[in-house]
């Protein structure tokens, strides 16, 4: 039953207690909107008429709350609720790459079990026909199936701990087994470079290839920056500062630059800079999209982020010490790192044939970065053809 209200900060609140299993209880506090104790007590007894919608997990909002004269009692769907907890990641200031993703993951959820379903009503059946769907009719890979099934997970956990919903089914992730991260090898990374000047017809669109973008895929392969790190940043000296509201790990991250990878930073930051500001964001996926288009062409299976696995294959192979390439890398722990350390380096050298003939030719150089791009610089000669045109 409703308990008798207390005063908290000076103001009454009535309580609810909401079964949890057999034994136990959840208690819901219920603002009274009054610091009055006989206002208070006369509001109580409204919430005691409710209670029982309360419980089963109705949206109920009383007259000193929704403006009105009387109580007023609606299912919380989901299409609703989704709608708030987007509003609370926003105040949340998360950045909105991020809510985007959410908003994805949370629209294919409710396109499956339906957007007017009570979020009360939502249970394990649900979650394994979503989980059905995705991965067999829509055939997502595990990996974006789980990553869905986290943001539900995270979405019914809001809603718990705000007492919409008074359990939470169990979410088991797909199994997966761990992959290795796929880089560009020397040979792969060679055709890339000699590809020529391409323009073919793509989806209805003129598809072009010419020097900007190998110049573009050298500086990514060499810097390990993400995507839109490069536009993101500012140029201070040889360093390309990311603030904290721009970084994925929300902490200020520090790239070196070379000084002969700084013609080709300021030129893709004016590229965009310079383009129609409604299609920025196209204009920077298009990095992806060329060196995916660039990958294809020569026949290799691999996309932009590779350039980044990259760099961290070639740092681990020079330095041999992995906490140097997570630092480099901005990860957060050098758990996320460790994975580069899975690959045989046997295997390695065979695949980076420049780093072993530079360790024959020239003294390796201890711990920094510019030093081991210029060794690489003297070595792969047609990169210096590439980088001069700029």
């Amino acid at each position: 039953m409703a308990g008798k209200p207390i005063k908290l900060f000076g103001a009454y609140y009535s309580r609810i207690y909401i079964p949890k299993g057999r034994t136990k209880y959840r208690e819901k506090k219920i603002h009274l909107g009054t610091s009055n104790k006989a206002e208070a007590d006369a509001r109580w007894l409204l919430v005691k008429q409710a209670e029982g919608a309360i419980k089963g997990g109705m949206d109920v909002s009383f007259p000193w709350d929704n403006g009105e004269a009387n109580i007023k009692i609606e299912k919380y769907i989901l299409k609703t609720a989704i709608k708030d907890y987007l509003q609370y990641k926003k105040s949340e200031r998360i950045k909105q790459t991020s809510i985007d993703r959410i908003k994805i993951a949370l629209d294919h959820f409710q396109s499956t079990i339906g957007k007017s379903i009570p979020i009360c009503d939502i249970d394990i059946n649900h979650i394994d026909l979503f989980k059905q769907y995705y991965s067999n009719e829509v055939k997502h890979k595990p990996n974006t199936v789980n990553n869905n099934l986290a943001k539900v997970r995270a979405l019914l956990g809001w809603l718990y701990d705000r007492g919409k919903i008074d359990n939470i089914p169990k979410i088991t992730k797909l199994r997966v087994g761990t992959k290795l991260p796929m880089y560009i090898t020397d040979n792969e990374w060679n055709k890339i470079l000699n590809l020529d000047y391409v323009i073919r017809k793509h989806y209805g669109y003129t598809e072009s290839f010419d020097e900007h973008w190998k110049r573009a895929f050298y500086f990514y392969r060499e810097t390990g920056c993400r995507l839109n790190e490069p536009f993101n940043g500012r140029l201070e000296g040889n360093w390309l500062i990311i603030d904290n509201d721009e970084s994925k790990t929300n902490r200020t991250r520090e790239i070196f630059i070379p000084n002969e990878l700084i013609p080709i930073l300021l030129e893709m930051q004016d590229r965009v800079k310079n383009s129609d500001s409604i299609n920025k964001r196209g204009c920077i996926q298009s990095y992806s999209r060329k060196f995916k288009y660039a990958c294809d062409t020569v026949g290799i299976d691999k996309y932009l982020h590779c350039l980044r696995d990259t760099f961290a294959i070639r740092r681990y192979l020079e330095t041999d010490n992995i906490y140097d390439v997570a630092k480099d890398l901005g990860h957060s722990t050098v758990k996320t790192t460790e994975r580069y350390m899975n690959f045989d380096k046997r295997r390695l050298k065979q695949d980076f044939p420049t780093i072993v003939n530079s360790w024959k030719s020239v003294e390796k150089p201890q711990n920094h970065t510019k030093s081991y791009i210029n060794h690489r610089t003297e070595i792969e000669t047609n990169l210096s053809t590439i980088v001069g045109k700029v």
